[in-house]
Formats: structure tokens, C-alpha cells, sequence
């Protein structure tokens, strides 16, 4: 699994990947990039061709995984990261699971329409979703 997410919000990326490391018949492989791990670049190279080699990077993680869970909170209005996830996993045919964090109430259009299934901040709901969608 792929999973997008704002680094300033990384704990919510870090309760999922707990759901599904404690999920009862649940295996799986994480193909993310969290904050405590980034891509790394060649620091004398151009800021352009930095954020190429990022994105190629990302790309090949999408394409190893089964799918792209993407957490969406209306900040990720502002993520043109999550944005390029998106379009990948849309050109490279992932399944896509939207997952609204707790207490929102609204979600990105983008998601909404890109995603096989959105479900609510719940440990249950997300690991049955990829069960189902992924």
C-alpha cells in the first residue's frame, strides 16, 4: 500500500499504519514516504531536478503497490505532492481509498471523484476498505 499524506500531519499517517500493523488477518507492505524517511536527493543538483527524481521515486512506489490510500483533509487542497500521487494513481489504474480524517466534514472533490470508495477515521472501516477495494 501507498499511502498519502501531508507530512504536517503525520500522525495521521502514523495511526493508520498502526491499524494495519495490528489488524487481525491483515498483511501487508508499506510503500510510503513518511517524514522519518524521506527521499533522499543529491543536494548539488537544481531544486527541479531534485523534485523529478522525487517524483519518478514516488511513481515506482505506486506502481509496486496494490493500491494508494489517501488521507484528506481539506489541507490537502495545498499538497501538489498529494496531487501528483493522485494523477499517478489514476494514470497507473490503483485503487484508490479516500479516507476523511476525524471530525471533517468535507473532502476534496478530487478525492472524492478519483477514489473507488471513502470511508470515515475509523480503524475498522479503513482496513475493511482495502480488504475490499484493494
Amino acid at each position: 500500500l501507498f499511502i498519502s499524506h501531508v507530512w504536517d500531519y503525520s500522525d495521521h499517517y502514523d495511526t493508520v499504519v498502526t491499524w494495519f500493523d495490528h489488524a487481525n488477518n491483515f498483511s501487508w507492505r508499506n510503500y510510503s514516504v513518511p517524514i522519518y524517511k524521506p527521499i533522499p536527493t543529491d543536494s548539488d543538483t537544481t531544486r527541479r531536478a531534485q523534485e523529478q527524481e522525487i517524483a519518478k521515486r514516488i511513481t515506482n512506489k505506486i506502481k509496486l503497490s496494490h493500491g494508494i490510500i489517501i488521507l484528506s483533509g481539506m489541507y490537502v487542497n495545498f499538497s501538489n505532492w498529494i496531487d501528483y500521487e493522485l494523477d499517478e494513481a489514476v494514470r497507473l489504474g490503483k485503487p484508490i481509498l479516500g479516507v476523511k480524517p476525524w471530525g471533517n466534514k468535507k473532502m476534496p472533490t478530487k478525492i472524492i471523484e478519483a477514489a473507488n470508495e471513502v470511508v470515515n477515521w475509523q480503524s475498522r472501516s479503513v482496513v475493511q476498505a482495502v480488504r475490499d477495494y484493494i
